[in-house]
């Protein structure tokens, strides 16, 4: 999910979810800077990892990033 502003702030990150109570932060890579997770919230470390790697197959987020905030 990518929150718009107010909301949200610099740098470029998605919020991935499981459920209500699971979340993660990951920062958006960017040129060959690949994705980093920045914060988790109760999400079990396997769950963290597929969020991961969904985030980083999916590259054109920060192009959707960029369009709300630009």
């Amino acid at each position: 999910m990518v929150f718009g502003p107010p909301r949200e702030h610099p740098p470029a990150h998605v919020h991935v979810y499981k459920g209500q109570e699971s979340a993660v932060v990951i920062r958006l890579g960017i040129g060959a800077f690949p994705p980093t997770i920045w914060e988790g919230y109760d999400m079990h470390s396997r769950d963290v990892a597929v969020a991961y790697r969904l985030v980083e197959a999916h590259q054109r987020l920060l192009n959707a990033w960029e369009q709300i905030h630009g």
